[in-house]
């Protein structure tokens, strides 16, 4: 089944957000996380079921999908045929405010 991928205010801010950090720490190294987030919802459309559950009952239903390169995570919920992501978030132990 076709998946529309829906990418709320929040997840696109903290694309945005981390996209100029990285930008601002070497010149395309934002272009490059942009590139991986959108491998990332590529791979998440393809086969969104295949990530795991994020594991709390406050959550119940989201999944998440870790970035290869970056230390972020996409969190993201099914809801029949679409693919809503909620946010992208940072993982690093300590990470900068962006």
């Amino acid at each position: 089944m076709p998946y529309t991928l829906i990418i709320k205010q929040g997840a696109r801010q903290d694309i945005l957000d981390a996209f100029l950090y990285y930008e601002e720490q070497q010149a395309g190294l934002g272009e490059q996380f942009l590139a991986e987030v959108a491998a990332s919802n590529n791979r998440i459309v393809a086969n969104p079921e295949y990530y795991g559950f994020i594991a709390t009952k406050q959550h119940k239903g989201l999944r998440r999908l870790n970035m290869n390169t970056f230390p972020y995570i996409i969190i993201y919920e099914i809801e029949k045929d679409r693919i809503v992501v909620y946010a992208v978030h940072n993982t690093h132990p300590k990470p900068r405010r962006l």
